[in-house]
Formats: structure tokens, C-alpha cells, sequence
């Protein structure tokens, strides 16, 4: 017969609603109390109903965590990170993939308000004014992990995606190159719109000539940076000489159409990416890039829900982190 709460309480000698503090990990359970409960959950190998104590309270232990593309390494590596420090502290992740769709977004912001989530982080939000409205109406923390949006008034956790920008095409100003392109996600993320103005604002510090041709957006994706990498290999002599993407699964893209045509990376060009997925630093690929934080970034994020889901009445928070150049062997002096 499956132990209840009643019976927990019964052996221990407790009222039930002590013996619920303890398996909700309340902070004003006294640490006696709590190991004789424990003892008795471990001896009879309990396992509590986390989503009928949820639905009874009105609030499950669960972290809607909405991304956009589960396959791109950036995500899985923060996604991982994350799960795991929320593990720890007595909570389960459910990974929502909106494939940049808004309907998939809209709907999965719904479910978790619905079914009463703890919290919500989005990482794929975009400026739209159906998601805005939904957001204002949660009833729960939103934080917004990767990027924001400007009519949001919650808590913020992102990179210097500007300075990411200028570093990286910073650094080809340096190596000698002026014809210098940019593959760009869509400028609707702020995200992406950020670091292409960074890549702008370096070409105006140093006095370079902002080219159209050079310029082009692009699906996140290695397929996207092919596809750009070809569309270069068109303009003959008169294309880049470095390239700046936008993520790194791009970058590998670009380096695989120059590589196909039997053209050598970084002598025909040179490429640097944004992110420094795990795979950019192996020997094939030897990927300069901008690097993030994965862990710096998640641990921040776990925190901050924590805190806002026990009710830490503090004004919403903005973190910006600082990213970093890794010059590898995708560029080179001219």
C-alpha cells in the first residue's frame, strides 16, 4: 500500500501540514524535524506526488525554459547547465522548442500559466505585441535569458552582444582587413541587431566603408552560413577577405562552402563566429569566435528564479555579461 501524507504524519507524531513543509523544502522547518521525516521517507521509500501538491497549491516545482532551436549547441549547453542547478535545488525543467514559430511561443507561454508553473525563462523572445501582452498577464516570474524586449520590465540576463560586435570585427580591422561581410540572424532579435551594430560601429571607428553586398542575414544554422559562404564565393575578386557570423554554426557553415570549393581557410578567408559552442575548439575546426559564459549565464539565471519565486521583493535586475575573444585558426594577417 502506497504511503500518503496522513500516514507520514501519523509515524512521526506530526501535523500533516509540517510533514507538507518539509517535502516542499519550506526554509522554516526546524533541522530535527525535518531528518525525522526524512528517516521516515527513506524507510518506506516514498515518492511524493509533485504534480497533486502542485495543482493543490496552485503552483508546480516546474521551470518552463523556451527556446528557440534545441539543436543549435549554445542552447543545449546552457539548457544543461540549467536543468542541472535546478535539480539540485528540488525543481524540474520542461524544455519548450518554439522552432521561431510566435504561434508555438504564444501557446507554450499559455500551457505554463495554465498548469501554474514556477517560473518561466524565455530565450526566444522577439518585439511582437502578442507575446508582450501575454508576458504582462503571467502569473508567475518571467525572466528573459539571451535577449529582450524593449516594452519588458522584468528581469534581464544577456551578453554585451554590442561589445561582442566590436570585438570581433575589431580584430579583423587589426589582421589588415577593410572588406570585411557580416552574416546576421534576424535583426528582429535583439540579439542579432546588437551585435550588427557593433560590427558597425567598429567599421566607423576605423574608418571603413559599410558595404550592403557584404551584409546578410541568414537562418542560425550551418546550412545558413553555406549558403552565405557561397553567395561571397560569387562576387569573385571583389568579396571579403573576413567574415564575422553571427553564431558559430555559421561560421562552419561559411568555412564548409569555401572548403568545398577547395579554398583554404584562413589564407582565402577569414572567419570568426559567436558563442564558442563545445565543438569550436576541436582540431578540424580551430574556430576563432566570441566566447560566452555558459556557466557565468546559467548559474545567474538559476539564482535569480530562485529568488523571485520565494518572493525576494527586489526591483527587476539587468545583468550583462562580458564577453571574450578566442583568436584561433580561422584568421589570419593580411
Amino acid at each position: 500500500m502506497k504511503l500518503t501524507i496522513t500516514d507520514i504524519a501519523k509515524k512521526t507524531g506530526m501535523s500533516k501540514s509540517t510533514v507538507s513543509r518539509v517535502l516542499t523544502n519550506n526554509p522554516n522547518v526546524n533541522i530535527d524535524t525535518r531528518l525525522k521525516v526524512q528517516k521516515i521517507i527513506d524507510e518506506n521509500k516514498y515518492q511524493p506526488n509533485s504534480l497533486a501538491r502542485g495543482l493543490s497549491t496552485g503552483r508546480l516545482n516546474i521551470i518552463a525554459l523556451i527556446i528557440e532551436d534545441i539543436r543549435n549547441p549554445f542552447y543545449s549547453e546552457l539548457t544543461w547547465i540549467i536543468e542541472n542547478e535546478f535539480s539540485k535545488n528540488g525543481f524540474m525543467v520542461v524544455l519548450f522548442n518554439t522552432d521561431y514559430n510566435l504561434k508555438k511561443e504564444l501557446l507554450y507561454l499559455k500551457t505554463a500559466k495554465h498548469y501554474g508553473f514556477a517560473s518561466i525563462i524565455l530565450m526566444s523572445a522577439m518585439e511582437n505585441d502578442s507575446l508582450a501582452s501575454i508576458i504582462k498577464s503571467m502569473n508567475c516570474p518571467v525572466l528573459m535569458l539571451n535577449r529582450y524586449i524593449n516594452s519588458f520590465e522584468g528581469d534581464t540576463l544577456i551578453t554585451d552582444n554590442f561589445q561582442g560586435g566590436y570585438l570581433a570585427t575589431r580584430h579583423l580591422i587589426e589582421l589588415g582587413h577593410t572588406k570585411i561581410g557580416m552574416l546576421t540572424g534576424s535583426l528582429d532579435s535583439s540579439t542579432h541587431k546588437e551585435r550588427h551594430a557593433g560590427y558597425v560601429n567598429a567599421l566607423k571607428a576605423f574608418n571603413i566603408e559599410y558595404n550592403d553586398r557584404y551584409v546578410s542575414s541568414g537562418k542560425l544554422t550551418i546550412q545558413g552560413g553555406y549558403e552565405y559562404g557561397l553567395s561571397i564565393l560569387e562576387m569573385g575578386d571583389d568579396r571579403p577577405t573576413a567574415v564575422f557570423t553571427s553564431n558559430d554554426l555559421m561560421a562552419i557553415g561559411v568555412i564548409e562552402a569555401f572548403k568545398k570549393k577547395e579554398m583554404s581557410i584562413p589564407k582565402e578567408l577569414s572567419v570568426i563566429g559567436f558563442d564558442d559552442i563545445p565543438i569550436a575548439s576541436i582540431s578540424s575546426i580551430n574556430l576563432t569566435t566570441i566566447r560566452q559564459s555558459y556557466s557565468e549565464i546559467a548559474n545567474n539565471v538559476v539564482k535569480l528564479t530562485l529568488d523571485r519565486i520565494n518572493n525576494k521583493s527586489e526591483q527587476a535586475k539587468k545583468f550583462i555579461f562580458s564577453p571574450k575573444l578566442i583568436v584561433r585558426g580561422t584568421t589570419r594577417q593580411i
